[in-house]
């Protein structure tokens, strides 16, 4: 097993507390909003720019 001086386990420290978890997250929709709206990157992709309205209705829809 692979020790890199973790002193607590993942599992318990809350999400929001755990700041490789946030900047992970934080940069990964930086990415993708990037790709969404640099041209070479839409047509690599297919995407398209998504409205901030449909972003906001999409991150706040809960099943």
């Amino acid at each position: 097993m692979l020790y890199f001086g973790i002193k607590r386990s993942t599992f318990t420290i809350g999400p929001l507390r755990n700041p490789f978890l946030v900047l992970g997250t934080l940069a990964a929709q930086l990415l993708h909003l990037w790709s969404m709206h640099n041209p070479f990157m839409e047509k690599i992709l297919g995407v398209s720019p998504v409205s901030p309205r449909k972003y906001g209705e999409c991150l706040l829809y809960r099943p």
